[in-house]
């Protein structure tokens, strides 16, 4: 199958990234004038009749909407004509980015769920909230209060009430983790970002799946190792790895150091001053959304992509009835979760991801303090 004709974007687990999109391309496989079809008449008959290219986006999480932004940001820098329509199964858009409101009144605070945070090397999104006017405050991550690591039976380490970042809490941290390890974290946290942040260089190029992008930002073998095995490589020392950057990871992705892989927990370590929307991330994607003139059809499933007859290549079949043809389609949705059918069956191969199966319990009162 031409992997011209259907585009995946294969979504993993992130908090503090995002995968960034070039911010123009080509449709390539557009005939005619730039973004049009042109359909041949018969010998006898009337004039070619030219019509917009249909495009089809399942999924409207921060793939698929930011897929739709940025298709139409080249449509007008290029002057391309195309429709686009999103299709999305929840009733909402952003994905794993969704917030939830206490016993579902919305005048009480939103809790965020899922991509709850995001920080300055997250440029996209950055970029969105300036673009889009949406304020942001700092996040709970950059928590100021007391903090404490409880090993299962007492408390390993604790900071006043001032925080890690205050003068004591530092002291309390090399006092118990020695100058080495905190400062060689840093170093190597800082190196990845300076690599990371090459995916936003305009002659950076594209990629064609995730091991040669990362290969591309010299981050191999940080993801070839889990981030116990890569710490210890690092020279980290024991007791700061597996207590505080295991109690960092599992704050950020519910997993322990020895499973989560070195990227991850990196990632984890570079949370400072991270940031968050005060009506919710998932505004940025619902304005990808609307900013894209595309098309949305929520609670809306995809069941199928079958080939189909040119000129348009792909038949899409939904679970309540709608059938639909386009020129291209972007599946921007995990496919393991997105119980897809196509005819012909793929021929790429996608690799089995194991996510976690992360259960969260949200407790809340009436009261206005908490009961001890």
């Amino acid at each position: 199958m031409s992997n011209r004709l259907l585009l995946l974007f294969l979504v993993t687990s992130a908090c503090a990234f995002e995968w960034p999109f070039a911010w123009s391309f080509q449709i390539p496989w557009l005939s005619g004038k730039p973004g049009q079809l042109v359909l041949e008449g018969t010998a006898e008959s009337t004039p070619r009749v030219v019509r917009p290219a249909r495009i089809a986006i399942i999924g409207a999480g921060a793939a698929g909407s930011s897929a739709a932004y940025f298709a139409s940001l080249a449509k007008t820098r290029s002057n391309l004509t195309f429709d686009i329509d999103v299709y999305e199964r929840a009733d909402y858009i952003g994905g794993r980015s969704t917030i939830v409101f206490p016993y579902g009144n919305t005048e009480l605070p939103h809790i965020e769920l899922g991509g709850s945070i995001f920080v300055e090397a997250n440029k996209n999104m950055m970029r969105a909230t300036k673009e889009f006017g949406l304020e942001k405050v700092d996040s709970d991550f950059n928590y100021k209060g007391e903090l404490g690591i409880w090993d299962g039976q007492q408390f390993v380490f604790r900071t006043e009430t001032s925080g890690i970042g205050s003068w004591w809490g530092k002291l309390g941290a090399l006092w118990r983790y020695g100058y080495s390890a905190p400062t060689k974290v840093d170093s190597i946290v800082k190196n990845m970002l300076h690599h990371f942040l090459k995916l936003y260089n305009h002659d950076f190029g594209t990629w064609k799946d995730i091991p040669s992008v990362v290969a591309q930002v010299k981050l191999l073998d940080v993801v070839a190792q889990t981030g116990a095995e890569y710490f210890d490589t690092q020279g980290v020392g024991l007791k700061f790895s597996r207590e505080l950057i295991d109690a960092a990871s599992r704050v950020n992705y519910g997993q322990n150091l020895e499973h989560i892989h070195g990227f991850g927990a990196l990632v984890s370590m570079s949370a400072d001053q991270a940031s968050t929307v005060v009506s919710g991330n998932r505004a940025i994607f619902e304005n990808f959304i609307k900013a894209s003139g595309a098309n949305i059809l929520l609670n809306t499933t995809v069941t199928k992509l079958s080939k189909s007859t040119k000129p348009l290549e792909w038949h899409l079949s939904t679970s309540d009835g709608l059938s639909l043809e386009y020129d291209a389609v972007i599946v921007a949705a995990p496919l393991p979760f997105a119980n897809l059918q196509f005819k012909p069956a793929l021929k790429t191969n996608v690799p089995k991801i194991p996510y976690v199966h992360l259960h969260v319990t949200l407790l809340t009162t009436t009261a206005k303090h908490a009961n001890s």
